[in-house]
Order: structure tokens, then C-alpha cells, then sequence
């Protein structure tokens, strides 16, 4: 009995490193993107470091509240989306060493004031909360399909500024990427990859995604 019962593990995990691994995300463009192949900044990343690793993903497109949710239940493999420390089983990885900017670009030193400002931002299913914070402090904003588009807004005078993203020292999107600096940062974060080591196909998962 103890050799079958073994033995059934063993195959369960084989199957667990098999299968890919799930991960939660949200519509949140230029980082995840729903509507491009290669889905947005993010996951363009952590599909070439996962990769590398020999671990096969797939997103999971959520609304951020249903995201939570899944979560909370336990029942989730995999997320990039920022969840409580607290979270059972949490382990996590950084998939990639660059620290990214997000904020308001413009080109030389201008000080912006909020209220009144018109700005360029991705267009999203909804607002995100950074762009309802800005709606609240009168910021003025009108939604592009890309980052380019904004900042070819921003050339033609019709923006004061773009909301948009900073990493290695360059603006991303714009042609001229080294002359575009951020005016209002609103936040910074690293490419963490979190995961729920009480699911046996995300503990495969880390275990493979650590390794050197």
C-alpha cells in the first residue's frame, strides 16, 4: 500500500511540473496588455524568464476585485498583480532586475500643477486608481490606444503631459526616450512574480523559477 500510495505521488508531481502555471492578472496596459500577442511589458518579461526556466505560463484575465477574491479563497496559482503579505503560502520571485517609474512625463524641468492639467493615458476597461486619483485632483485626461500616440500628443501641443513609464533610464514608447523625464512620480515598483506554494503546481513552479 505504502508503494502504491508513493508511487501516485510521484505522479502527481511529475504531472505538476507538467502542467503550466496559471497566472492571475488584469487588463492594465502598457504593463499587461489583453489586446496585443505579446500581452504588455510585464508579461512580455516573465514569459521570457519563465521560459528560461523551463516553466510554460498562461494568464488569466480578472477584474482586480474578482482577482482578490480568488485569492483570498486560496484557490489561485500565480499572480503579478501586488497581494497582502499576509496571503497564505506566499512565496515570491523577481523575474526581472529593473525598477520601474510610472508616472507623469514630460520633456525639461516643468513644474505641474494638477489641477487643470490635461494629460495622455492607455485607455483601460475602467479607470485605474491612479487615474481616478488624478480625475480627483482635476487633472483633465484623454485615453490613447498606446504610449506612442501619447506622446505624439505631447509633441503636438495638444497634452501637457503623459502618464507613462520609466525603466533603465528611458521613457517608454517614445521616439525620443532619453529627453522625456518624469515631472510627478506616482509609483515605483520591481517585476515580482507571486505565488501560492500551497498549490502543488505553483510550489513546482518556484522551485524551478529560483534555480540558478
Amino acid at each position: 500500500m505504502r508503494a502504491i500510495l508513493l508511487s501516485l505521488l510521484v505522479s502527481f508531481n511529475v504531472i505538476a511540473e507538467e502542467l503550466p502555471l496559471t497566472v492571475l492578472v488584469t487588463h492594465f496596459p502598457p504593463f499587461i496588455n489583453q489586446e496585443t500577442p505579446y500581452q504588455g511589458l510585464s508579461w512580455n518579461l516573465l514569459h521570457d524568464f519563465a521560459a528560461s526556466k523551463g516553466v510554460a505560463i498562461q494568464p488569466e484575465y480578472l477584474p482586480t476585485a474578482r482577482l482578490m477574491t480568488q485569492v483570498e479563497s486560496g484557490n489561485w496559482h500565480a499572480t503579478i498583480t501586488p497581494i497582502p503579505e499576509e496571503t497564505i503560502g506566499l512565496v515570491k520571485v523577481n523575474y526581472a532586475k529593473n525598477i520601474v517609474r510610472y508616472g507623469l512625463l514630460v520633456k525639461g524641468d516643468t513644474l505641474l500643477n494638477l489641477a487643470g492639467l490635461h494629460i495622455a493615458a492607455i485607455r483601460t476597461a475602467g479607470f485605474s486608481a491612479v487615474q481616478k486619483h488624478l480625475l480627483e485632483q482635476g487633472v483633465k485626461i484623454s485615453e490613447v490606444n498606446n504610449l506612442r500616440q501619447g506622446y505624439l500628443m505631447y509633441e503636438a501641443g495638444r497634452v501637457d503631459a503623459v502618464l507613462g513609464i520609466v525603466m533603465d533610464g528611458k521613457a517608454i514608447g517614445a521616439t525620443d526616450d532619453e529627453e522625456f523625464v518624469m515631472a510627478l512620480k506616482l509609483a515605483e515598483f520591481t517585476f515580482t512574480l507571486s505565488l501560492n506554494n500551497k498549490s502543488p503546481i505553483a510550489s513546482a513552479a518556484y522551485d524551478k523559477l529560483i534555480s540558478p
